[in-house]
């Protein structure tokens, strides 16, 4: 009698501790839905038990909203699942016809598959001079002293594939974030422009230089002088393959150096400005030029190799420049927020001929499917790209909670969780686009309480620093 009686309390012990979480969060939300910034808004909170699945409190969980950045742990979770915490792109330089004495009489092939990091500043073995002569140090572990023919960037998915997904704005597209993944990219597909002010606003602002060099790019400069400390303000515009393209908006007064970034229309060609270097340095005779592979299709109409070696297409590998892992990878992608990064995982494809990229039709079709078989209905997860930019995303949050549950189960969740950034004492991944804003992932709270959460706010009124403050508030709640 006595054992039943304990039983009971301590059953009613824990619904009386559930209730207030669950009644605090309601009376949060009705005070947040009320305020004047949500007027012409929509919301939807999730908040799950990450130990037992059970909801504590729903609202709007069926409805799809754009999610911003909260969409990179839905392509990330992905990624880890299908190619693995420890996969590495591998970028393969080949060649088609023979060595002998030293010499390389043929062409060679430096064949991108969609690694991101080739040039990146991030890690050492991926800057630009480690791989230049990463590069170099292959010709010489073949005894390569002269190549006789012509060395080609392989950059062709341009030819069969859209680089950008057809639901980014124009708006974004010039500038670093804007970066689309390519089959070849070089230093995140990112440059700088520097600035030079004097102390009136509304000035002119003096275009000093980019670095690195755009070959072959006009870039036409409206940039003004704006309030000091009032940070970057520009806007690039300026295509993917494109030759000329414009600058507007502000910078602050009296800088002597104010950078900011843009997306390289062509990265290719950056990459073979500082390849070329890099052979003339090294000693390698060399007479001939270095091609991207997409200009030459576009020039002369057939693809190198398969027309001009007749008879001598074998391709012979030389050696490779190996990514860092996945999870090295991806905790830049989540911390950072590295759209770039998002957009080469969302397309690339493992199987038993190798690595390659997929379309954005085929990408974000085999991600429904993905999830779908895990549970996730297709219309809950309404997806353009793989690093939420596009505005034209669509995502409940009840789909962003199921895949939070998911990578808890899996092998690889520690590198997953590691990676999500923190806010409000939280392990939360933010979104922000124009009037978007949503924060995902997980929680433990101080009595060891573990929560999953997801809660996404589109069209607010007003700053995003004062929607995200009274957000964190109804957050407070499962602390």
């Amino acid at each position: 009698m006595k054992f039943s009686f304990l039983i009971i309390a301590a059953f009613i012990g824990c619904i009386s501790f559930a209730q207030p979480v669950n009644t605090a969060l309601r009376t949060a939300v009705n005070r947040f839905e009320n305020d004047s910034q949500m007027k012409h808004a929509a919301y939807s909170l999730y908040v799950a038990d990450a130990v037992t699945g059970k909801p504590v409190f729903e609202k709007n969980i069926q409805t799809g909203l754009a999610t911003a950045s909260c969409l990179k742990l839905v392509t990330s979770a992905m990624s880890f699942e299908q190619l693995g915490r420890d996969f590495h792109y591998q970028t393969n330089i080949s060649y088609i016809g023979k060595i002998q004495r030293n010499v390389l009489d043929g062409d060679v092939y430096i064949t991108g598959c969609g690694d991101p990091t080739l040039g990146s500043w991030r890690w050492e073995t991926t800057k630009t001079e480690k791989v230049l002569n990463r590069i170099i140090e292959v010709f010489k572990e073949n005894k390569v002293e002269q190549i006789t023919g012509s060395v080609f960037i392989d950059d062709m998915s341009g030819v069969f594939h859209n680089v950008v997904p057809g639901a980014w704005n124009w708006d974004d597209l010039g500038n670093y974030y804007g970066a689309p993944a390519r089959l070849f990219n070089w230093h995140e597909n990112q440059y700088d422009v520097f600035f030079k002010t004097g102390a009136v606003r509304g000035e002119k602002a003096v275009m000093v230089k980019t670095e690195p060099l755009l070959p072959g790019v006009s870039l036409y400069n409206y940039v003004t002088a704006g309030p000091k400390g009032s940070g970057d303000k520009t806007v690039i515009y300026l295509p993917p393959h494109g030759s000329s393209g414009y600058i507007t908006g502000t910078v602050p007064v009296a800088e002597t150096s104010f950078s900011v970034s843009g997306a390289m229309p062509n990265p290719a060609a950056i990459f073979i400005d500082a390849l070329n270097e890099k052979i003339k340095q090294s000693g390698i005779v060399f007479t001939d030029t270095i091609h991207s592979m997409l200009q030459y299709y576009n020039r002369r109409g057939f693809v190198p190799g398969r027309n001009k070696y007749t008879g001598m297409a074998k391709e012979y590998l030389l050696g490779t420049v190996s990514s860092p892992s996945l999870d090295s990878m991806n905790y830049w992608f989540m911390r950072r927020s590295i759209n770039l990064y998002g957009e080469a995982f969302l397309r690339t494809v493992t199987d038993s001929s190798g690595t390659r990229l997929m379309n954005y039709a085929e990408a974000t079709d085999a991600a429904k499917s993905f999830w779908k078989k895990r549970g996730i209905d297709e219309s809950a997860l309404n997806i353009y790209d793989g690093s939420g930019l596009s505005p034209q995303n669509r995502v409940t949050t009840h789909a962003l909670v199921k895949v939070l549950q998911f990578a808890r189960t899996r092998p690889w969740f520690s590198a997953y969780y590691n990676a999500f950034p923190e806010y409000n004492g939280m392990k939360l991944k933010s979104g922000t686009i124009a009037d978007v804003k949503g924060f995902a992932g997980y929680h433990k709270a101080r009595n060891g309480k573990e929560y999953i959460i997801a809660f996404l706010v589109n069209n607010y009124d007003g700053t995003s620093s004062s929607i995200v403050g009274k957000m964190y508030k109804v957050l407070d709640e499962l602390k």
